[in-house]
């Protein structure tokens, strides 16, 4: 069984509005976590014309059943904070503080109902 455990997206340049984009992926790393494995890509998608990088993307799944095979069981330790990552991408915007936050409201107000999801 595959199960989603988290993406990252990172908007490296202005995404344009016209051309061509390509991604390419690469296995970043595979952990065992005994009955499970984790496994971490990484996929840029560039600008076809002009080789640019606009998006950087991470994906981590899990998958049941795949561990056990004597692999690293930590990672390298990076964290992936997507809302800052979301609001830094908008600091050169003409967005008011209200426009930039009033897309979170949802999930505080999720947070605060069902204290355990946090």
């Amino acid at each position: 069984m595959l199960l989603h455990g988290e993406q990252y997206l990172s908007i490296k340049k202005p995404i344009p509005t016209s051309g061509t984009l390509t991604s390419s992926s690469k296995l970043a790393e595979v952990l065992d976590k005994g009955k499970a494995a984790a496994v971490t890509t990484v996929t840029h998608t560039k600008d076809a014309s002009s080789g640019e990088v606009i998006f950087e993307n991470h994906s981590t799944v899990f998958i049941r059943g795949a561990g056990g095979f004597g692999g690293k069981k930590t990672g390298n330790g990076q964290s992936f904070t997507p809302y800052l990552q979301f609001i830094d991408c908008l600091t050169d915007s003409t967005l008011s503080d209200e426009q930039i936050v009033e897309p979170l409201l949802p999930l505080t107000n999720l947070l605060r109902a069902n204290p355990t999801l946090s």
